[in-house]
């Protein structure tokens, strides 16, 4: 094996760390070859006839200062990777990235383990397992279930020392797809076992309802007591402890809570989904606490599961005083859960939280006004439809009066005598409002949803935090003065976009207005009747007034046989000019019946805007959250998903899927990695 070759390094911390722990990298594949030559000289050595005890007692003792050797090494080059831990950064807080049961599999790095026990007691290599699967658990991601497969053996030299060493092969694999699985390739890992009395301490608390509001109520209550793990200085040899709670959903009935004015029943406030808490201290100085939506086998589901969705829902209602703005309000969160890691030996600490969505759920009687204005607008547009009719005869009397010249040169002397004319206008508004009602407004970020038939508001946080409720930094601000702000926005919105719908709805409906006209025109010559013009249409004002369908006119008398070759161009006079009278009444920026519809829809929309603006003040008044919440008590650290907080009251607090690790120590063997 040649010379390790190092490429320089840019000059960057980044670069010369990676460079460093490339180094011992290429220590420890020399080391193995030792090892492997170490192996192979004892098997030639045992292959060869008629070898004297005495010789292989020498063999032993050689192979023996041999692994001396190489652990006292293995123990530097552990140290100097505990270094790198401080260079990389110890507080970590960002969640978990997406990853493959390969990548996982690449991450583990075991080279040795200590066990309290000596090696040939029966528990020797079940803990020598046992804590090799403890550290790989800890450098996987959460989500990977990890196994050992191998066996354990140890041989003593003469000068009374033992080595130890597992041979085997770990597989990972990822709990939410069983077939993401990867393991160990040939040839087997080779992990040394190194015997020494365990000084290590750790503890993990997962408690995913906790906070002000339960501690004079629930204080001591099983539960709600959370799981609780701790391990000292080998108060249980060999072995992680590990405590698993599921959280009684029924705990809370009935329990009533003064807050301010208001008698709060906390059964009837709170309601639970199914959670589960998990935690976790290790003979190696690691402890890990998950609460929220975890397996038994601490396992964590970033969406929930049907066994623990680990979902919450308050009713904001019950802290709401009396008012006529709201008759339902709700905050409801999915999956919530909490993660923090803690390793004793370098306080290397990782805190991370799961939230798969959080809404708030209103309901205002103010939705409701908003039809009523905008049905009381249509009564206004349907009267001013009726009224028509009087200009509609008048257009069509003066558009054949605009013929009359071409009517002249044919039949000279005629004037317009009497008319019979009839006009009819229906406006059906019955359903007129079936396209605003029929799907829920949306503002154009997806955040603000408004259901005008039932008057429900759904407010979707995470859209309305950026597309995701994790990642975010600690401490950030879920529902605060500034979420109110951006939901007022979002409604703004959104009824802006309802206002230019109802405008083009009452456009729709004017223009699809019925119309029918029948009746008669007299054309007299010298009072004796030579002409008559037959006048009918039916359809809508829109294709009247645009001349789509055109009006049918019919000449009679003993002269109609002589205008007959001019009715088509009579027919377009007649149309232009009754569009020319009519449109003014109706698309006069001022006074035209569109403009009024126009002007009475958008005042009512800011009706709406109005009131519905004291709805988000209340709520922002009841309730604000916190979410990624991150306490720090000396060596002790604290992650709370989501901190909630009533009334604006300190004292009203409620915390949901709060983890605690810390704190930790671990002075084993240097060569066990954490």
């Amino acid at each position: 094996m040649g010379l390790p070759i190092i490429t320089p390094g840019t000059g960057t911390l980044d670069q010369a760390t990676t460079d460093l722990i490339e180094s011992v990298a290429l220590q420890e594949t020399a080391l193995s070859h030792i090892l492997n030559a170490e192996g192979e000289k004892m098997q030639a050595f045992l292959a060869v006839p008629d070898s004297t005890p005495e010789q292989l007692f020498e063999l032993g003792d050689s192979v023996s200062k041999m692994i001396h050797a190489i652990t006292r090494l293995e123990m530097m080059l552990q140290t100097k990777l505990e270094l790198f831990s401080d260079i990389t950064g110890s507080d970590d807080t960002s969640s978990p990235v997406p990853t493959t049961a390969d990548a996982e599999l690449a991450k583990i790095n075991v080279p040795s383990v200590g066990i309290s026990s000596a090696f040939d007691s029966a528990d020797a290599g079940n803990a020598a397992i046992e804590n090799a699967l403890s550290i790989a658990r800890q450098q996987v991601a959460p989500g990977y279930a990890v196994d050992f497969t191998g066996t354990f053996s140890y041989s003593s030299s003469t000068d009374g020392t033992s080595s130890g060493t597992l041979i085997g092969k770990f597989s990972v694999t990822n709990a939410s797809d069983p077939s993401d699985t990867a393991t160990d390739p040939d040839p087997a890992r080779s992990i040394s076992v190194i015997s020494a009395p365990v000084a290590a301490s750790s503890k993990a608390i997962a408690q995913f309802l906790s906070g002000a509001l339960l501690d004079n109520n629930f204080a001591g209550a099983a539960e709600l007591g959370g799981a609780t793990a701790e391990y000292e200085n080998g108060a249980t040899p060999g072995s992680d402890n590990t405590v698993t709670a599921g959280l009684d959903v029924n705990a809370l009935g009935g329990k009533l809570v003064s807050l301010d004015d208001i008698q709060l029943d906390l059964g009837q406030f709170l309601k639970l989904g199914a959670v589960n808490q998990y935690a976790q201290a290790s003979i190696n100085g690691v402890s890990q606490a998950y609460a929220g939506a975890v397996s038994n086998d601490g396992i964590v589901n970033s969406g929930g599961s049907p066994g623990y969705p680990a979902d919450a829902t308050l009713d904001l209602m019950q802290l709401a005083p009396e008012n006529g703005l709201l008759t339902a309000a709700s905050l409801t969160v999915n999956a919530v859960t909490g993660e923090a890691r803690l390793a004793g030996a370098n306080n290397s600490l990782s805190r991370s939280y799961n939230i798969a969505g959080a809404a708030l759920d209103l309901i205002s009687p103010a939705a409701g006004s908003l039809i009523n204005d905008i049905n009381t607008v249509l009564t206004t547009l349907k009267n001013s439809i009726a009224g028509l009719s009087s200009p509609i005869i008048n257009g069509i009397v003066n558009g054949i009066g605009g013929s009359l010249n071409a009517i002249n040169d044919l039949v000279p002397g005629v004037e317009i005598g009497t008319n019979t004319l009839e006009v009819n206008l229906s406006l059906n508004t019955d359903s007129a409002l079936a396209p605003i009602l029929s799907q829920p407004v949306t503002s154009p970020d997806g955040s603000v949803t408004l259901d005008l038939n039932t008057g429900n508001i759904d407010i979707d946080l995470s859209k309305l935090s950026g597309g995701t409720l994790n990642n975010m930094l600690p401490n950030s601000s879920l529902i605060g003065s500034e979420t109110i702000g951006k939901i007022e926005n979002g409604m703004s919105a959104l009824l802006s976009a309802l206002t230019t719908a109802v405008n083009s709805l009452l456009e729709n409906l004017l223009n699809s207005a019925s119309v029918s006209v029948t009746g008669h025109l007299t054309l007299l010559q010298a009072i004796i009747e030579l002409l008559g013009l037959e006048i009918n249409y039916t359809g809508t004002l829109g294709n009247l007034l645009n001349g789509s369908t055109p009006i049918g006119i019919t000449a009679t008398g003993t002269s109609a046989i002589l205008i007959n070759p001019i009715l088509g161009t009579m027919t377009g006079t007649l149309q232009s000019v009754l569009a020319s009278a009519v449109n003014p009444l109706l698309l006069d920026p001022s006074t035209g019946i569109l403009s009024i519809a126009d002007t009475g829809a958008d005042t009512a929309v800011s009706n709406l805007s109005a009131a519905l603006n004291p709805v988000f003040t209340l709520i922002g008044s009841i309730i604000s959250v916190n979410i990624n919440v991150q306490e720090d008590t000396g060596d002790t650290f604290t992650e709370i998903p989501l901190q909630i907080n009533l009334l604006g009251n300190n004292a009203a607090a409620l915390d949901l899927g709060k983890v605690i690790v810390g704190p930790n120590t671990y002075s084993a063997p240097a060569t066990a990695l954490n």
